[in-house]
């Protein structure tokens, strides 16, 4: 009896260590991150949680650019809307450069210089 409680301790404790240990040696990986999308066709941006490899928690948010486009949708070709812009894991404040890294910062620059209000 003291041998399964044992096991069942030992399995909950690397259940939850290893999210925060292994971030350590494989940053950026779908077991512990945050991840930061752009939906280049409307200009809103989606925050993503992930733990395990499955997402916990994901929130749409309105920007300035989505604003001023007023619902419209640029259809310019055929390609998918949401794109990565930052992956964030524990103990690191940096993430892998993506194709629209700079866009959330190039957003919050029009929205300090007043050019959309």
């Amino acid at each position: 009896m003291k041998k399964r409680w044992i096991v069942v301790i030992v399995i909950i404790a690397i259940l939850f260590l290893a999210p925060l240990v292994v971030a350590i040696i494989f940053p950026w990986t779908g077991i512990n991150c945050k991840h930061q999308d752009i939906n280049i066709k409307t200009g809103q941006i989606r925050y993503t949680r992930s733990l395990w490899f499955m997402t916990i928690s994901e929130r749409v948010e309105e920007t300035i650019l989505s604003k001023a486009m007023e619902g419209h949708i640029v259809d310019v070709a055929d390609i998918k809307p949401w794109h990565r812009v930052n992956t964030f894991s524990p103990y690191l404040n940096n993430s892998p450069h993506y194709i629209f890294h700079s866009a959330l910062s190039q957003i919050n620059q029009i929205k300090q210089s007043g050019v959309c209000t």
